[in-house]
């Protein structure tokens, strides 16, 4: 039954971005979330008939939990968003069982599925890493003896979680061992959500690395945002410690090369509309896929954009989705900008951060802290979230590398850290 209220549905978002869609546009949406996500926020909760609560990874049940919802509240839905990789494929399946537009189930499993994709983007003539699935240390001795140093990742996981950069044999296994250790911990709520236990290896690709978004349609590729990794030290590999936002162009590469590319890597996938964020390298003057999403980038990426660029990639996303017209302006004169984040240096329980005076010279626009005190850290591989203390946005300054910028900036910052005396 069609209601004459009509809402856009927004699928297992955390309730930081929840609370910046209500905000920025009031009374548009509805939030399917996850129980356990809601427990732990200290964002505060939408009213009842803006929020559906229940476990997400039973798709049978949050269909349900849906359907009574939007009976209850009188609500149609018009139209389908996910900025989570986890909860796209529950999206996909609402999407289908709705007739909305969302990119299909198929897609969603190419672009999760790590072996999949570099697949498919071969066959396609696209450039990236070799890749093979591990299932034996066999498996793994036999790819490292054409691949050293090797990167081993789980087949279906996201960003850098339980990624390794392995030089050895001894790294590879303790590489295998960390995830096969971690799946089994979380083992019916990954599996539900389609992580699969399956790992892979991957050949390690040296070079700068890039995120860039950008919207498809038509058979056509427009770039929102083109940011260069800032990777960290002494942390686990592919951990990105920031990202520098410029001008949408790659040296040496031609622009509508770049183009040529975004459309081929999501359409050999089986994309044909969608907001996507591909991650690619480049070497030695060619771009090297690495990922790509149909979501725009999260982690820190939406607040450096709107406090930099005016752009609201959360709003936009909303836009696309209920098909309104989009308009993405590229200020050429622009400063670069970076975003760094703040990562504890040690687990235990968080007692204060203390921002000191900023001169002025360090270019800092925002520092904003995303924990409080009594806040509990644990470290990878244990929990990639806990230790993302917060994040600062600033201005490049001329003839200084961002890197050491943003060491400077940092040093005007007092994190104190407790031992956690109940572990």
């Amino acid at each position: 039954m069609r209601y004459n209220n009509s809402k856009l549905l927004v699928v297992g978002t955390t309730p930081d971005y929840i609370d910046l869609i209500r905000k920025s546009n009031p009374d548009r949406a509805i939030f399917l979330t996850n129980s356990s996500v809601r427990e732990r926020a200290r964002e505060q909760r939408p009213e009842t008939d803006e929020e559906i609560l229940c476990d997400l990874s039973d798709i049978q049940q949050t269909q349900t939990a849906l359907l009574n919802f939007l009976c209850e509240e009188k609500i149609t839905i018009d139209s389908i968003c996910c900025f989570d990789c986890e909860a796209m494929e529950l999206a996909a399946t609402i999407a289908s069982d709705f007739s909305l537009s969302y990119p299909s189930i198929k897609a969603i499993h190419n672009c999760r599925d790590k072996f999949a994709s570099k697949q498919l983007w071969r066959e396609q003539g696209l450039s990236c890493p070799e890749t093979a699935l591990i299932n034996s240390d066999e498996d793994i001795d036999s790819f490292q003896s054409k691949h050293t140093p090797c990167v081993i990742k789980p087949l279906s996981g996201t960003g850098s979680e339980m990624v390794a950069k392995c030089k050895t044999r001894e790294d590879s296994r303790n590489a295998l061992r960390v995830i096969n250790d971690n799946f089994k911990q979380k083992n019916s709520a990954a599996a539900a959500y389609g992580f699969s236990p399956e790992i892979l290896a991957e050949e390690f690709i040296d070079g700068p690395e890039y995120s860039c978004d950008f919207i498809l349609e038509n058979s056509r590729a427009e770039i929102i945002r083109l940011t260069r990794k800032i990777p960290a030290q002494n942390a686990p590999f592919g951990t990105i410690r920031g990202y520098i936002l410029a001008e949408p162009v790659l040296a040496g590469i031609d622009p509508q090369q770049l183009k040529d590319i975004l459309v081929k890597s999501a359409k050999a996938l089986g994309l044909e509309r969608a907001i996507c964020m591909l991650d690619f390298i480049v070497r030695n003057g060619e771009i090297v896929l690495i990922e790509l999403s149909p979501r725009p980038g999260g982690d820190c990426l939406p607040f450096m954009l709107r406090h930099v660029a005016g752009l609201d990639v959360l709003t936009m996303a909303l836009d696309f989705a209920q098909e309104r017209e989009i308009f993405i302006f590229h200020d050429k004169k622009q400063v670069p900008h970076a975003c760094i984040r703040l990562h504890a240096a040690k687990p235990g329980i968080l007692k204060k951060i203390t921002i000191g005076n900023m001169p002025a010279e360090l270019g800092v626009i925002k520092v904003q802290i995303l924990k409080t005190p009594g806040h509990v850290i644990n470290m990878p591989p244990a929990d990639y979230d806990s230790w993302l203390l917060g994040h600062i946005i600033f201005k490049c300054a001329n003839g200084l590398d961002p890197v050491a910028q943003a060491d400077k900036i940092v040093a005007q910052l007092a994190i104190e850290i407790i031992e956690n005396h109940e572990n």
